[in-house]
């Protein structure tokens, strides 16, 4: 089975490089809002300092394996909502961002990406 490509294009408007970033896609249902699925990934790039990058990730599994009638009916060739969260970015210096509510590790679990 061909994996699922996750793309996200990430700006750096900061002063440091980023050396990984923690993010991820979650798919939620166009016709009430709740959640139908989250993809966690973790990268190595380097992004300079008022640079950006395109970042992939892939997995074995599609954006959702649930899709609602009601958000066929309303959005049949999209029927889910897509949304990327950042939840950790660690920096050339060896300091980390992370979000308040994110417990994991920012440290990748893939190869660095050019």
């Amino acid at each position: 089975m061909l994996p699922f490509v996750y793309l996200v294009k990430i700006k750096n408007t900061g002063a440091k490089t980023i050396t990984a970033i923690g993010w991820e896609h979650v798919f939620t249902d166009l016709s009430n809002g709740k959640e139908l699925s989250r993809h966690p990934f973790r990268r190595l790039t380097e992004i300079g300092p008022k640079k950006e990058k395109t970042v992939t990730g892939s997995s074995s599994k599609p954006p959702t394996s649930v899709v609602s009638v009601g958000a066929l009916e309303k959005h049949p060739s999209r029927p889910f909502n897509e949304q990327v969260v950042i939840n950790c970015v660690a920096y050339a210096d060896g300091s980390v961002w992370k979000q308040a509510s994110f417990a994991g590790s920012c440290k990748p679990s893939t190869q660095r990406q050019k």
